[in-house]
């Protein structure tokens, strides 16, 4: 009877155990990410009509959330960013809220959570409406947009022609193009610079943080202050940003190369006054269609050839010989880069500032990669190289490439390999080295006049044994 229970036991145990591993695979499953898009607003979608189009035009699942019909619904708890542990949304826009507090699960530590597993977030905000838990969120990542209430001011604009210099020029998310300066000079120099400006704009203030990089910038005479107060009262305990110190437009690349952007203008979303430059320029940005780079065609070998086991191919990508390297061998580096056009990659050429650095502990060498003009045998990449000298130190060293430039995604690639020390037979010999001359030449010296010594002495000995026998 006891035999019975066992089995069965055991039995129920197997079916336990397969029926957990089909729930877990099922979660894996179910779990691969789309191109899910959330966007969180306040009041009326209809007033985002063309940008919600313009979400689905790039082929993004849009999933409309209004805040306050959660809120009145009590239905927040289906406002999710994950579900057992994997994020559910790749992307999130949050329109300008009013709402005091959002959900815990859109806090501001979720967000950063979202953000640290790989997630995209645009942020709009205005004076009127400017959320706690996103403002908590933006002052983690260095960005501090003004106080509610508080508005970019500028009474000197004319009107006339926006300044080149508050368009950041080293920014890679606007394109080069002459009307979206046009664009931005319409939306700040709206109202006459005779009364000033008191325009619904928000600015904010930067730390230095590295991976931080503005996007448009206030200009000289313009301020932000608060909207409630006359002229006569603004002081500098008033203002929150003054100048070129305030920024209107701000981006955010993580080292996982998650993008976050940051807009204190939002005239450009409403339908009556949509501007579709503008909003393709910033949504290919953050969501991930434009800047993006990538690394392949990772090789390194010795220019002499010698080399042991064969190429490996690791994360489809790094072709790495194992090669026996040693000290002062002429060694060949090359990576491909490879940038997304929006429907394919395509070789991402005219790299300028692409650096090798040979590592062990502190660069030993910090080398430029030159475009060598040619392409992969697929045609996705360019590819760059250079060709060096190992130095004369044995150890491990890493050939890295870290390449990290503002609105492109980050690339870090790193390859450890053995340099080892000359082998006994490997040393030079003799007359390979320069110094040995003096002592070789020194020897033969002393070993050819030994010789000529020895003959002479010889030679001369029999001649005197001759005279003595004549005498």
């Amino acid at each position: 009877m006891t035999m019975k229970v066992t089995v069965k036991a055991k039995i129920l145990l197997s079916l336990l155990i397969s029926v957990s591993v089909l729930i877990n695979l099922s979660i894996a499953i179910e779990s691969p990410l789309k191109k899910q898009t959330t966007v969180l607003y306040d009041g009326s979608d209809s007033q985002y009509s063309k940008l919600i189009s313009r979400l689905e035009n790039f082929k993004y699942e849009v999933s409309l959330v209004n805040i306050n019909a959660t809120e009145e619904a009590n239905g927040n708890s289906h406002i999710r960013l994950f579900s057992n542990g994997f994020r559910l949304v790749e992307n999130l826009l949050i329109l300008p809220i009013n709402t005091k507090k959002l959900p815990d699960n859109l806090s501001s530590s979720e967000l950063i959570q979202f953000v640290n597993d790989g997630g995209n977030i645009m942020v709009f905000t205005t004076p009127e409406n400017s959320q706690t838990d996103v403002i908590i969120f933006l002052n983690e990542l260095g960005i501090y947009p003004s106080p509610k209430n508080y508005g970019y001011i500028d009474y000197h604009s004319n009107g006339a022609d926006i300044r080149n210099e508050i368009l950041v020029k080293e920014n890679k998310i606007l394109s080069d193009n002459n009307s979206i300066p046009k664009i931005f000079n319409s939306i700040l120099s709206s109202s006459d610079s005779n009364n000033g400006q008191k325009l619904s704009i928000s600015s904010c203030l930067l730390s230095n943080n590295k991976y931080l990089f503005p996007v448009l910038q206030g200009s000289e005479t313009s301020f932000s202050t608060t909207l409630k107060e006359s002229i006569d009262s603004i002081n500098s305990e008033s203002t929150w940003s003054i100048g070129k110190q305030g920024y209107l437009i701000t981006g955010f690349q993580a080292l996982n190369n998650a993008r976050i952007l940051w807009s204190g203008i939002d005239q450009f979303l409403n339908d009556d006054t949509f501007e579709e430059e503008i909003v393709d320029e910033l949504i290919k940005w953050c969501f991930q269609i434009k800047g993006l780079i990538r690394a392949g065609h990772i090789h390194h070998a010795k220019l002499t050839g010698d080399e042991y086991g064969k190429d490996e191919i690791l994360d489809g990508k790094q072709n790495i010989s194992n090669i026996n390297y040693k000290i002062k061998d002429m060694v060949s580096y090359e990576i491909g880069l490879s940038t997304w056009d929006g429907e394919k990659w395509t070789p991402f050429k005219d790299v300028k500032d692409l650096q090798l650095e040979f590592i062990m502990l502190d660069p030993y060498y910090r080398l430029n990669l030159s475009d060598k003009l040619t392409e992969s045998e697929d045609g996705e990449y360019e590819l760059y190289g250079v060709q060096f000298r190992v130095p004369d130190q044995h150890g491990m060293f890493t050939f890295g490439v870290d390449y990290q430039r503002s609105g492109l995604s980050y690339i870090s690639e790193s390859n450890v390999v053995p340099i080892r020390h000359l082998a006994n037979d490997e040393y030079p010999r003799s007359w390979e080295i320069t110094n040995s001359w003096v002592y070789i030449t020194s020897a033969v010296s002393v070993v050819a006049a030994w010789f000529i010594f020895s003959v002479v002495f010889v030679v001369s000995g029999k001649r005197q044994d001759q005279i003595k026998k004549n005498n």
